[in-house]
């Protein structure tokens, strides 16, 4: 009876530090970077141009977290309801830089200055460029989904980039 007290004991141990199905997301501490950015990506042509794909889409759940030189990326499966940019048909991955982690047994979220985690159930414009090792749709902090609260602010962003891809 010891002996079984003592393994499920470790066991609880083990998942609370090495594993993130003890934790809370609420009570993640936040640690905030600012990207570094290669581009002025504010400018709506310079984004467009940087990437292969701009789409309206819907986020249906989070599907996985990956590291990736040295930073947590959390994937998102999103069902795609408008093409802007190239052709995507159905439900795609979009790889998001940034997400939780373990760091010394604390739950932790690593986010971009003005960017936050994509939410299941919102609709986004996304810019984003494919990844062919892993045929995920990478996204930048802040600049790569924009989220969309109202039609009227869609057809807006729908009219601006556009406008922006036709210069």
């Amino acid at each position: 009876m010891v002996l079984v007290l003592l393994i499920l004991v470790m066991v609880l141990l083990y998942m609370k530090f090495f594993t993130m199905i003890l934790d809370s997301k609420d009570s993640a501490r936040v640690n905030e970077k600012t990207y570094p950015y290669l581009s002025d990506y504010e400018d709506r042509e310079i984004l467009i141009e940087s990437v292969d794909h701009i789409f309206i889409g819907e986020v249906l759940e989070e599907a996985g977290h990956e590291w990736t030189d040295d930073t947590p990326h959390t994937q998102f499966t999103i069902r795609l309801t408008q093409n802007i940019k190239g052709s995507i048909l159905g439900d795609i991955t979009v790889n998001q830089p940034g997400g939780y982690y373990k760091e010394k047994g604390s739950l932790k979220l690593l986010k971009y200055k003005g960017d936050s985690l994509l939410k299941p159930g919102e609709m986004y414009l996304f810019a984003a460029t494919v990844n062919t090792e892993s045929g995920w749709y990478d996204i930048l902090p802040v600049y790569g989904s924009i989220k969309i609260k109202t039609e009227e602010q869609k057809l807006l962003l729908i009219e601006e980039f556009t406008e922006a891809m036709a210069k």
